[in-house]
């Protein structure tokens, strides 16, 4: 069986990258006459910033309580498959992906905005790092769901 949770990160992860080529490629600093502002000066890219501090700590909590949710309804580990194991996990890492690449996203937009394709980077150091860390091999998967699947 191919891996669903590993292709769904690896493209998901290399998406992010692409927003920020796609970014710089299209956004030119100083191509307006506008003046360019700090973060500290301009309160929609707080706002942004704040979003996505807020969306990460989400990606953490939500996906937490669908696989509490989701150990509880797995059969006993004798009779436990490994279907059951990907069905029981996959709703919350799509819900922690999404929610990660939307952090990328905040990012996107605050460079678009500023005219600074430069911003995107912590947005999306941010998000790489959380897709990193919640790379979906047996290890993670049997600890996201909180069970003693050693034999799978």
């Amino acid at each position: 069986m191919k891996n669903p949770p590993l292709i769904l990160w690896s493209i998901l992860f290399a998406s992010q990258f692409f927003y920020a080529a796609a970014l710089e490629s299209v956004v030119k600093p100083g191509d307006t006459p506008l003046q360019t502002l700090s973060f500290a000066e301009s309160p929609v890219l707080i706002a942004l910033a704040v979003m996505a501090a807020g969306t990460l700590a989400i990606a953490w909590m939500i996906p937490r309580i669908i696989w509490n949710q989701a150990s509880k309804k797995l059969p006993a580990v004798e009779k436990l498959s490994e279907s059951d194991l990907f069905e029981g996990f996959f709703t919350g890492f799509v819900v922690r992906l999404a929610l990660l690449e939307s952090v990328c996203l905040y990012g996107f937009v605050a460079g678009f905005l500023q005219r600074q394709p430069s911003i995107i980077l912590p947005f999306l150091g941010a998000s790489a790092a959380g897709f990193v860390l919640n790379f979906p091999n047996r290890t993670f998967i049997r600890k996201a769901l909180g069970q003693d699947l050693q034999g799978l």
